[in-house]
């Protein structure tokens, strides 16, 4: 259920970030042509990935909480380590939400490169993405995944764009 309401509330997003890129490309490109049908069927693509990031947070919930509650010795005990918890997994949700975000709209804008031919895109490394530094300059397109573009890691702000 949590999975479900979860994918559910973000897809709107998620798919208003997928076209959003598909749109910045296709202007970067000066192009004004690209089969919609094709790019729908990789925005399900993605949502299905995001479910399946869901579906492991879920588990990595249970886990945490079950784990946590099992050393508590006394009901208040057990009432402040299960906040602590989620504290810890709302940072944890929040992290994923945005990353999902930043991910549409790179991945909108690299699949209709891709798509229109490009085979490089450049990344942009926000200036506070310490992680992404290793990453910083180009990603190959050859055979298109979900996971070939940023966010790198949760919180991810890093973006992509045709090599000029």
């Amino acid at each position: 259920v949590f999975v479900d309401t979860v994918v559910d509330v973000e897809r709107t997003s998620i798919q208003d970030q997928y076209y959003k890129g598909m749109r910045q490309c296709l202007s970067d490109l000066n192009s004004n042509s690209i089969d919609m049908e094709r790019m729908a069927a990789r925005l399900e693509a993605l949502i299905e990935s995001n479910q399946n990031d869901w579906t492991k947070m879920t588990r990595i919930i249970r886990e945490r909480l079950s784990s946590t509650l099992a050393e508590a010795k006394t009901k208040a005990e057990a009432i402040s380590l299960a906040h602590g918890v989620f504290e810890t997994l709302n940072y944890l949700v929040k992290a994923k939400a945005k990353t999902h975000f930043y991910h549409a709209k790179n991945f909108g804008y690299g699949y209709t490169a891709y798509v229109l031919g490009e085979r490089v895109l450049v990344v942009q490394v926000f200036e506070a993405c310490e992680q992404c530094r290793e990453h910083a300059g180009q990603v190959e397109l050859d055979g298109f995944s979900v996971h070939t573009l940023p966010p790198f890691h949760y919180n991810c702000e890093c973006e992509v764009r045709i090599k000029s």
